[in-house]
């Protein structure tokens, strides 16, 4: 793909270059090079004889960035996945534990990186219902002696209406206590979403199943105006992403220009068009003008834009304690590029006090203080917000103060106590798309076929 005029059968890959190699009919090799870049990532991939991935290879990781660098898999006769290595504890795999009597129900999965200075205790389990269906996902305990985080689903036979939920679609989910609901048309399709607050996202899909119109709200709580992705479909591929807004009276506006945030992620109104991969996964996004918008760098099984990264702080850690929980780069693939990070905290659960907080910066030397603090009891999982360090290069660090505090019971902080248990934070993963000029990630919001969306407030 490239500028300039268009001349059918070729283009001159001056904005997107992708070179396939096959093994029969699957793809064992993928070379990515956006703009002016000069090395290609190359992502390899392994199959076993059932055509289960079995391996991810990207040799290149440093140079190039990407989202992963290397993983693999191995499977059980059922198909249960028996080992995972993931490129954040490698070459130690994740504990993967099936529930006795059950063999195809995984109770936890546990990071690979136990053995890390200091080690990870990042965690999940997972409880079933008697349709084997999954109805609660745990972090671990953290010093409350209950999970710090917690997901649970709610299915339609659970409640009076079904709102068009069945099987194993879910109806409801909470996310560490706020409620999401759900319901479905008559083709079980996604029709409505209702955040706790109220606030709602609609669905309209075609006769074919393609998704026509995404419309939502500006933020989570109360909503100024009413941003909606409307798609434009061609041979089943989405080709045209136009992103306008209706104000509070959903009055149609302008939708060339202004401000389209939604859900409190920044974004401009405007022509957008979706460049696919293969598969139909998004890969690219061009704004009006042909410039790249932000790109899509999925893991083996399709998380996009995110690398894993478990690092922790001591657990318990100790008063007077400094320390740079994680350190990491992910490379400009090519100069025109820039890289925005988000990190997620699996877990927060410091002592309330003042002086105990993580901090995110930039890692180059003459970098400064990008995002926080983060602090807080029993916060379970969060998110920082958005933050682009020049080189790519970024820190999360950490300190404690002289004191410990707890909890005094009234809503206040008591910093007399001796017996308190000291917390920790621990963080698991980067989501990092690439952005020209600084500009916004619609990508990550566009709800286009083959990519797992996930949302900053934990739902879907």
């Amino acid at each position: 793909m490239g500028a300039g005029t268009y001349t059918p059968g070729s283009a001159n890959g001056s904005i997107l270059k992708m070179n396939y190699t096959y093994s029969g009919d699957q793809v064992t090799r993928v070379d990515t090079c956006v703009l002016d870049a000069t090395t290609p990532r190359t992502e390899s991939y392994g199959y076993d004889q059932l055509v289960r991935s079995t391996s991810g290879l990207q040799p290149n990781f440093a140079a190039v960035g990407g989202s992963f660098s290397s993983r693999n898999y191995d499977y059980d006769g059922r198909g249960n996945r028996t080992t995972e290595t993931l490129d954040a504890c490698a070459p130690n795999a994740n504990v993967l534990t099936y529930a006795t009597g059950h063999p195809d129900q995984l109770t936890r999965r546990t990071s690979g990186c136990t053995n890390a200075t200091p080690p990870s205790s990042l965690s999940h389990g997972y409880v079933y219902d008697r349709d084997g269906r999954v109805s609660v996902k745990n972090w671990e305990n953290d010093s409350s002696g209950t999970p710090g985080y917690a997901l649970s689903f709610t299915y339609a036979e659970a409640q009076a209406a079904s709102g068009g939920a069945q099987d194993s679609v879910f109806k409801a989910v909470s996310v560490n206590g706020p409620l999401y609901n759900y319901f479905y048309d008559a083709f079980r399709r996604r029709r409505v979403k209702v955040y706790p607050l109220g606030n709602t996202d609609e669905y309209f899909h075609d006769l074919g199943h393609q998704l026509l119109v995404d419309q939502g709200n500006d933020s989570t709580s109360t909503a100024n105006f009413h941003p909606d992705d409307n798609y434009v479909w061609l041979g089943g591929r989405p080709v045209v992403l136009i992103r306008g807004r209706m104000d509070p009276l959903w009055s149609r506006q302008a939708d060339r220009a202004g401000d389209c945030t939604r859900n409190g992620e920044l974004a401009a109104c405007g022509f957008y068009f979706p460049v696919t991969d293969h598969i139909g996964k998004p890969i690219l996004m061009l704004d009006a003008q042909a410039r790249v918008a932000g790109t899509g760098e999925y893991d083996v099984f399709g998380y996009v834009n995110r690398v894993q990264l478990h690092k922790d702080t001591l657990h318990p850690y100790p008063t007077n304690y400094s320390a740079t929980v994680a350190d990491f780069t992910q490379p400009r693939a090519a100069p025109l590029l820039n890289v925005s990070f988000r990190v997620l905290f699996h877990q927060v659960d410091v002592q309330d006090a003042p002086a105990d907080f993580a901090m995110v910066w930039d890692g180059d030397p003459d970098g400064g203080q990008l995002d926080g603090p983060y602090r807080g009891y029993h916060r379970g999982q969060v998110w920082t917000n958005s933050v682009t360090p020049d080189g790519g290069h970024l820190r999360v660090s950490f300190v404690s103060g002289l004191q410990r505090c707890c909890p005094n019971g009234d809503g206040g902080v008591d910093c007399t106590c001796q017996n308190w248990p000291l917390h920790r934070t621990r963080h698991r993963g980067l989501p990092v798309p690439a952005l020209p000029n600084r500009r916004s990630a619609l990508l990550d919001s566009a709800r286009i076929p083959g990519a797992v969306l996930r949302r900053r407030d934990g739902s879907v």
